[in-house]
């Protein structure tokens, strides 16, 4: 393939017989790799917009899912602190009689 002949240039062969080498393909040769390049340059261009919209999409994920987190945590910490202040008035008013 026309590939393995760029490697030509930086082998250690004369420059004559690198000269007759790439002389043997036509533009037509070049003109179709180049075209394959390309083709393969915007395929890989679609797979890279398509990872940075995932990227985006997993980033608002996480986002949107640390929030509720914190949310919830917050929730748990004025639950737990709110079942103090209702056990210490239960006991109070058990154990001592205290009605305040």
């Amino acid at each position: 393939m026309i590939f393995d002949r760029f490697f030509i240039l930086s082998s250690v062969e004369e420059p004559a017989e690198v000269i007759e080498e790439v002389l043997k393909y036509t533009t037509d040769d070049i003109y179709r790799v180049i075209s394959e390049c390309s083709d393969k340059l915007g395929d890989i261009s679609l797979q890279l917009e398509k990872l940075q919209e995932t990227e985006t999409e997993l980033l608002h994920l996480l986002q949107s899912s640390f929030l509720d987190s914190l949310a919830a945590l917050l929730l748990i910490l004025v639950c737990y602190e709110t079942m103090k202040i209702v056990r210490g008035w239960m006991k109070g008013v058990i154990l001592h009689g205290r009605n305040r």
